[in-house]
């Protein structure tokens, strides 16, 4: 059974996890001719898989009843190298695009003495495979350059810039922005209209707020919570695409109409691609000509005649 396909591997073939209570297995799929190849298999789950920026290696959290490791893989499936950590539930992994040899590790950890709940930040160096803690309020920092990174602190909600090499702490660059996309260093912040409560603004900047550009797209609320949309870049200065909300929307009452969007942040507008069933995640091919879309990313959408859905995954009935 397909559990989800993790990612492009280059510009027509795709990484697909598959699985049952018995085996999980990675596989290439070809999107174009169909070809399947055959690359990892365990006997273990897999949790979390994440690809690097350069689309040459795999990392595997995979999971058992004993023990559960972190696993290095080569794009073709060999095993480079496989790391212990003490945590059974899924981490966010977070893969140095500059420095590939750098990975953040996060999750939620609980203190049984003080019944308190907080992140716990890690950084695993590949080249010489360690891993040391590192002390940061955050459950999902984002790496920027080879040693700053970016994060939403857990406790005051605000957005700060860090760097590995200094001693002097971290520095709190916004108290406004909500939620960040990043890729390289493309980054897109998320922040409140002051003007119109059924409004946000995506905010294209540098992360020392040098203004490229700002979009207003409804607000997607799920309760009390304003939602980020999903957002995808593949490449350096190249097209950035979002799943965009028709309208303003609280998900809690109601699914809401989206729509596949080119965001063009030179002249400060929205491009529409074609009509989406779900708000749901998307992935820009490398050569910006397909995306992937859903919540197993199991449809494509081929750029060039955007108004229809392909699936990948057949119904097994």
């Amino acid at each position: 059974m397909v559990q989800k396909i993790v990612g492009w591997l280059d510009n027509q073939t795709i990484l697909v996890h598959l699985g049952d209570q018995k085996k999980q297995a990675l596989i290439k799929l070809n999107v174009v001719t169909g070809d399947q190849e055959l690359i990892y298999e365990t006997n273990q789950h897999m949790l979390t898989i994440q690809l690097n920026t350069s689309l040459e290696k795999i990392i595997v959290q995979e999971g058992a009843e004993t023990a559960v490791d972190l696993v290095l893989l080569s794009s073709k499936g060999s095993e480079l190298n496989r790391m212990p950590i003490d945590y059974a539930g899924y981490v966010n992994l977070d893969w140095n695009a500059v420095d590939e040899s750098l990975v953040f590790i996060s999750h939620y950890q609980f203190d049984q003495e003080t019944e308190i709940e907080s992140s716990k930040v890690m950084i695993w160096n590949l080249t010489d495979n360690s891993l040391i803690d590192f002390d940061l309020d955050a459950i999902k920092p984002s790496w920027y350059s080879s040693h700053l990174y970016l994060y939403i602190n857990e406790f005051d909600g605000n957005l700060y810039v860090g760097d590995t090499r200094s001693e002097e702490g971290d520095q709190m660059i916004s108290n406004e922005t909500i939620d960040f996309y990043l890729h390289k260093d493309t980054f897109i912040s998320l922040e409140e209209s002051d003007i119109n409560e059924s409004q946000v603004h995506l905010m294209k900047d540098h992360p020392f707020l040098v203004h490229q550009g700002v979009l207003t797209i409804p607000k997607v609320i799920r309760g009390d919570f304003i939602t980020k949309p999903f957002l995808s870049q593949s490449k350096r200065d190249g097209l950035v695409v979002g799943v965009i909300a028709d309208e303003s929307v609280d998900l809690n009452n109601e699914l809401g109409q989206f729509s596949l969007c080119l965001l063009d942040f030179d002249y400060n507008k929205l491009e529409k691609y074609t009509q989406l069933p779900d708000n749901a995640p998307i992935l820009l091919s490398p050569d910006e000509q397909y995306v992937l879309y859903g919540w197993q990313l199991e449809y494509i959408i081929d750029l060039d005649e955007p108004n229809e859905l392909f699936p990948l995954i057949s119904d097994p009935a």
